[in-house]
């Protein structure tokens, strides 16, 4: 299935949904613009919460959600409520400036976490600011663009948070709040790399590729190795 947004809607707003058995798999969402072998046509979309594919008790695997307008507070590539997968789905923002909440590249209302999310990709361009991004295996800066390069502000929110895939392409992170984020990959951005409170913790991994380290009042950042 296919949706291609071009005005307000209602919350949620979903590629692909399913309540019995089995799969829901390989859907795409447009927002804001359809894809590129339809044409021109722009619109804006405004939602809640977009779902690329959502199961209540099966897999929500290779759904595809494309931002290219419009106000969203969540983006989740593939949802599945009580069991299940949610893995290989993808969200791509094209636009720049926007502000989002939180993107899920898979998410599992009974079990938040581990081996049920592999494989999601974030592709995010220039300039935007991301709350929160969870279960996602890489997060790839697609391109800096006019208006400089992109900046993920990640906010722990007092918890600690360990972030075990792969940050790519030119663009940095700006974290945010207390509780420590920990990255335990080894990251090739490119961008800054900016510590507003709380902790850091890259002792696990790399960050060897950033163009720089900004600590602000009473953050803290933990390292094996910078460079």
């Amino acid at each position: 299935m296919t949706i291609q947004g071009s005005k307000e809607v209602g919350s949620p707003v979903y590629g692909g949904y399913a309540t019995g058995t089995g799969t829901v798999e390989d859907n795409t969402v447009y927002i804001g613009k359809d894809s590129s072998d339809i044409g021109d046509y722009t619109g804006i979309m405004t939602s809640a919460l977009i779902y690329g594919g959502y199961f209540y008790t099966g897999n929500a695997n290779r759904n595809h959600i494309f931002m290219s307008n419009g106000t969203v507070n969540s983006l989740t590539g593939g949802l599945t409520a009580t069991s299940g997968s949610a893995t290989n789905n993808i969200v791509s923002i094209s636009a720049s400036g926007k502000t989002y909440q939180t993107i899920y590249g898979g998410q599992n209302n009974s079990c938040p976490n581990g081996d049920l999310f592999t494989g999601n990709t974030l592709n995010l361009a220039a300039g935007n600011i991301i709350t929160s991004v969870r279960n996602m295996a890489t997060i790839n800066f697609t391109s800096a663009g006019a208006a400089g390069n992109p900046l993920v502000k990640l906010d722990t929110q007092g918890n600690n948070i360990d972030f075990d895939g792969d940050i790519t392409g030119s663009g940095g992170i700006d974290k945010q709040g207390e509780g420590i984020l920990t990255l335990s990959s080894t990251n090739d951005y490119d961008g800054l790399t900016i510590v507003q409170r709380g902790t850091l913790d890259v002792s696990g991994g790399s960050i060897a590729n950033s163009s720089g380290l900004e600590l602000h009042g009473g953050s803290t950042f933990i390292s094996r190795k910078l460079f």
